[in-house]
């Protein structure tokens, strides 16, 4: 008997959305539906300004008259209260939790992306696990490049926690290109106009990775454990990666192995000329990491831990 998928997230969502609709659509006898909780063209734009209470209304009433087996919930507004098929219905909070206790009760299972704020839910009923992120095997993956590769690049947004190490990068003339909103927007870009470019769309992340012998990965604030959705992409995509410690990052990855990780400005140069200046060194750590995403970190890999919790 076929089942149906109902996802529903923001349309930008980091990808977020697409990567579980692949994952979901390679299970067998699975059929995918996005609905988006956000609008996604101008016209519905305007139909959202001109009047959210009913944008959203109708929005909740598409939702439950979906004949859907699973609704997968990337995080949750609360003008979409008063769900149906609660029974049906699975909640994925990204980040830092943010919901109401009011809104638990629509939801029979709920996932946290970051164990660092299990404090914030494990007391729920409904809890069931972590559900870390992951990499997209159909979007993320080595891409062949026949022109001569730039050192390291970043594919990452604006955050104060950022913008510290990037200031120590600068002064210590080891810093990188940068794909993100720091393009025409914050004062590194008029200090290094040449190395920070427009942001990259999530399905093209292989196509930057492909030009360059190193991703560098900084944590934004809001990580409090473990690591972002880039770490597990650029795995997929066979970058090696140097990538700014945090606790419990080595329970995805094995650092010297699978990463390079760095906690010093320090350490952080001198393990960006160790990759630098030893190509086997790259090649090795890049196999290990895409190796172990393989194995574990696909999102077929997430989406078979909620096919069996059901």
């Amino acid at each position: 008997m076929r089942k149906k998928v109902l996802i529903i997230a923001k349309p930008w969502q980091g990808g977020l959305h697409k990567y579980y609709f692949n994952a979901f659509s390679r299970v067998k006898n699975f059929d995918v539906e996005i609905i988006f909780s956000y609008p996604e063209t101008l016209y519905q734009y305007f139909l959202y300004k001109k009047n959210k209470k009913h944008w959203f209304d109708n929005l909740r009433n598409k939702i439950n008259s979906n004949k859907y087996d699973i609704g997968f919930f990337i995080n949750f507004n609360p003008a979409l209260r008063d769900l149906e098929n609660t029974n049906k219905n699975i909640l994925y909070l990204t980040d830092k939790p943010n919901f109401d206790q009011i809104d638990i009760d629509f939801f029979s299972q709920i996932y946290i992306s970051d164990l660092g704020y299990i404090d914030s839910v494990s007391y729920l009923k409904n809890y069931v696990s972590e559900l870390p992120f992951g990499f997209d095997p159909s979007i993320h993956f080595k891409f062949k490049n026949t022109k001569q590769k730039k050192l390291i690049c970043s594919i990452i947004n604006q955050d104060v926690r950022r913008d510290n190490w990037l200031d120590l990068m600068s002064k210590n003339n080891s810093f990188p290109y940068i794909y993100g909103n720091y393009y025409l927007k914050h004062k590194l870009f008029f200090q290094h106009p040449l190395k920070i470019k427009p942001p990259v769309a999530f399905n093209r992340q292989y196509e930057i990775y492909a030009n360059y012998e190193i991703s560098l990965n900084i944590h934004a604030n809001i990580l409090k454990k473990g690591t972002n959705m880039r770490t597990f992409e650029a795995s997929g995509c066979m970058v090696p990666q140097l990538i700014e410690a945090s606790p419990g990052i080595d329970n995805y990855f094995e650092p010297d192995r699978e990463i390079l990780i760095f906690s010093s400005i320090e350490e952080y140069t001198a393990k960006l000329n160790l990759l630098k200046n030893n190509p086997k060194i790259r090649k090795k750590i890049a196999l290990n990491a895409f190796k172990r995403a393989n194995d574990e970190h696909s999102y077929d890999k997430r989406v078979d831990l909620i096919i069996r919790n059901l």
